[in-house]
């Protein structure tokens, strides 16, 4: 990605709606900077930088909210993202859903081996449509191409997740379904007792915000349920999403693994 002459990658730069195939930039004062362009029916953004939690997670979903109001065909190329933290992810899986929504789609070009790695780790590498190149995704939007259609695991156990950020769940949500689970999510303490009532899971992932809340501990006491609650850890949002989603899978596996296990060997 070619930026500007004399302009440094930390720089702020104003920007504006740019003519048709015209890079227009927008940068702010933290590790990422956007770069858009509109191809026909299909609008590009290129990232430089880190896909995080917090301020980058914002500036990209503000940069989306802004240049899809006459498209919904999205490309994101990740040439120059050199990491994505479990938060930026779940942003990630929140774009592609709302964009589904309304008939358009999200594809994602040009990641490095290193970033490939988290997706294919996380399973999310078939979830979200990939290109080695800008102009593959681009043309895959002309051909109409068809979404990921390999179907998911079929569902073997239900995990409630309790979280105060979106992004958080919309990550957990993707994971989750992709190693075969049947996945519940809500942020709040009222909803977490309704689907305690309805679904009656095998177990509850909370955030540490969640964890310690007194309605979620009421919640399970007052339903009776007997599902184990495993807690993620305070960096998980922030942590690389690999390593966070290969956590998370392992404590998974082990609880399930203990609790089929004899009574007597759990002694």
């Amino acid at each position: 990605m070619n930026y500007p002459a004399g302009q440094s990658p930390g720089e702020r730069l104003e920007t504006h709606r740019a003519p048709e195939g015209k890079l227009c930039y927008r940068t702010s004062p933290m590790p990422l900077e956007l770069a858009s362009k509109q191809l026909g029916r299909v609008m590009v953004i290129a990232c430089r930088g880190r896909i995080a939690l917090g301020a980058e997670a914002r500036a990209l979903e503000g940069e989306v909210n802004r240049v899809t109001l006459g498209t919904r065909s999205v490309v994101l190329n990740l040439t120059d993202v050199d990491f994505v933290d479990s938060a930026g992810l779940g942003l990630l899986a929140r774009i592609q859903r709302s964009l589904r929504t309304d008939r358009g789609d999200l594809k994602i070009c040009g990641m490095r081996e290193s970033l490939l790695k988290v997706f294919t780790i996380t399973h999310l590498d078939r979830v979200f449509e990939l290109y080695d190149s800008e102009e593959q995704a681009i043309e895959a939007f002309r051909q109409r191409a068809s979404s990921v259609s390999e179907p998911a695991k079929p569902a073997k156990r239900t995990i409630l997740c309790v979280d105060e950020s979106k992004d958080v769940l919309a990550y957990l949500g993707a994971l989750l379904r992709r190693l075969g689970y049947e996945v519940l999510t809500t942020r709040t303490a009222a909803d977490f007792a309704r689907f305690l009532r309805a679904a009656r899971p095998d177990a509850v992932l909370a955030g540490q915000g969640m964890g310690a809340n007194q309605e979620v501990k009421e919640a399970l006491r007052r339903n009776g349920i007997q599902a184990p609650v495993l807690l993620l850890p305070p960096e998980f949002s922030t942590a690389e999403a690999g390593e966070a989603a290969r956590q998370v899978a392992e404590r998974l596996e082990e609880l399930f693994h203990a609790s089929q296990r004899p009574r007597e060997d759990r002694q």
